[in-house]
């Protein structure tokens, strides 16, 4: 019998911005430190009024100037069969995190929470960079490094693999 890899789903407001510039960082991050490993890494919005959207072209500047790729995002609201398909939500701010409670089934066995905070020190808030400038964007993806940095060595169990 095989240990089926754990999934993770970033969610903010409208998935157009923090969610899927996570899901991007997420999956090199992966790809460069835990070589080998298949977990599938997901986005959504708990609102839907951005769906069938693009990532927003600040968000995608911000993650090409790092190097990141995010192909072909099209924005979704969260459902319910997400909470049965993934084992680790996680929710941008406290806003979502709360919405995202609210709507959690009984039967939710996974993870719901915000991404670790700076040297596993409690929690973090991901702030919306939307009505801000190209500046905000790029503070966010800081943030969001090294939160799943530390999200990835929790969920794996082993720290990242170095690329020195």
């Amino acid at each position: 019998m095989s240990v089926r890899e754990p999934c993770i789903l970033y969610v903010c407001l409208g998935n157009v911005c923090r969610s899927p510039m996570a899901e991007s960082v997420t999956r090199r991050m992966l790809m460069e430190g835990f070589p080998g490993r298949a977990i599938r890494v997901e986005s959504r919005g708990t609102a839907g009024f951005n769906s069938g959207k693009p990532a927003d072209p600040r968000a995608m500047a911000a993650l090409s100037a790092h190097g990141y790729v995010l192909e072909g995002h099209v924005a979704r609201q969260i459902s319910d069969e997400d909470f049965l398909e993934f084992d680790h939500i996680i929710a941008m701010d406290r806003s979502n995190l709360h919405t995202l409670s609210g709507w959690s089934p009984a039967c939710f066995a996974g993870s719901l929470r915000l991404l670790p905070g700076d040297s596993g020190t409690g929690s973090q808030e991901v702030p919306d960079p939307f009505y801000g400038d190209p500046g905000q964007f790029e503070r966010v993806l800081g943030l969001l490094e090294r939160g799943i940095r530390d999200l990835l060595n929790e969920i794996t169990g082993a720290p990242m693999e170095s690329h020195a």
